[in-house]
């Protein structure tokens, strides 16, 4: 009866002990399971839509995680809303998870389509796993570094469009355009809005988190008739070189200024 007794006790404080710790993961990560379904519109179209669906974190976590990180927080519309689209453009969508851990979801979606053109639509979804809700660079880095990140991250935009200048101007060169061929001119006008832009603060809310580091994403939003001279929007730091920005109390916290070390 004794040991009876000292059991009951011993589970009741593992059960006390593991639901004080219900809002982590243990892994600091959450479980995803593919689903892939084929949509059928009324011209007899067919989409492959890939999603994700969670699992192996609190209900009430869950519920925002699968709001803020499944199909419709990363493409705006459910399954559902996807099956009702009539003689739609849509040709497939697909997601892919670059983090996992440390009570980080990061993921990509990607959206293609085929309308006057072939187009593909991507967005980037991150959410903290201990609530559920989407995460912005000020939940990451001291909000007195934010202005200066983005100076940062700005000088790789700017380097990135010195960099589509370089290689579209040799690209014309050797292999001119018969029919309509561009000149140095016509780069440069083309070019002259990235140019000017600078990544301000409200930009680097749009990154994607990584084993080695985090890219921060900004499109430039060229048309389909000269997107292939559209300056790489993607803009790669490693944890080492976001050292001096990462808040030691922030999500990031302690895990990435430790392995940097």
């Amino acid at each position: 009866m004794r040991a009876l007794t000292l059991s009951s006790i011993l589970l009741s404080f593992l059960l006390l002990g593991s639901g004080s710790a219900a809002g982590k993961p243990a892994s600091g990560s959450v479980r995803i399971e593919r689903k892939t379904e084929t949509l059928v519109d009324s011209m007899g179209g067919r989409a492959e839509v890939s999603y994700p669906v969670f699992s192996g974190l609190p209900a009430d976590i869950l519920a925002e995680v699968q709001v803020n990180a499944g199909l419709k927080g990363g493409t705006g519309s459910s399954l559902e809303e996807w099956r009702k689209e009539e003689d739609t453009w849509l040709s497939g969508i697909n997601y892919e998870v670059h983090y996992n851990q440390d009570g980080l979801l990061s993921l990509t979606y990607s959206v293609d389509g085929m309308g006057a053109h072939p187009s593909t639509s991507t967005t980037d979804v991150v959410v903290d796993l201990r609530t559920g809700r989407p995460v912005t660079a000020p939940d990451l880095f001291r909000k007195a570094s934010l202005a200066e990140l983005a100076a940062k991250v700005d000088r790789l935009r700017a380097a990135a469009v010195e960099e589509s200048f370089r290689s579209s101007l040799a690209s014309m060169k050797t292999d001119p355009d018969p029919i309509d061929p561009l000149t140095e001119e016509d780069l440069n006008r083309i070019l002259e809005e990235p140019r000017k832009v600078h990544i301000q603060v409200s930009d680097l809310d749009r990154f994607r988190l990584g084993e080695e580091g985090i890219t921060f994403i900004y499109d430039f939003n060229f048309s389909h008739a000269i997107e292939a001279l559209e300056p790489s929007g993607e803009y790669f730091l490693s944890y080492k070189d976001l050292q001096p920005f990462i808040n030691p109390q922030g999500l990031l916290g302690a895990a990435k200024l430790k392995r940097v070390r």
